[in-house]
């Protein structure tokens, strides 16, 4: 598994490419991560894309949040465990509703 790290606000950060398996969420969220790499490019022309340097992280961190961060060219967007964890419960309330049909 690729390992990154950054400093930001004086502290270093540990950037993760994938969940660790010992997270309940990992495998649903690393599916879901490799799906939004493959996504990115398509926002803009594929030599913006390249210019832009983007990569997308994972840091351990229980409590839901996110980060950007430009360090050495290139441009870091970092979610925390916890936020994965905690859209993933919402998405699985939000489909376990028992009214969901009437919903559509």
């Amino acid at each position: 598994m690729k390992k990154a790290i950054i400093t930001c606000s004086n502290s270093t950060i540990e950037l993760y490419e994938f969940v660790e398996d010992f997270y309940l969420v990992s495998q649903k969220a690393n599916t879901a991560l490799e799906l939004l790499r493959q996504g990115l490019p398509t926002w803009v022309s594929p030599e913006k894309y390249d210019e832009m340097k983007i990569s997308l992280w994972v840091y351990n961190d229980t409590r839901a949040n996110a980060l950007c961060h430009y360090e050495n060219g290139e441009n870091y967007i970092a979610l925390s465990v916890g936020l994965l964890t905690a859209f993933w419960n919402e998405v699985e309330d939000f489909v376990s509703q028992d009214n969901l049909t009437s919903f559509f």
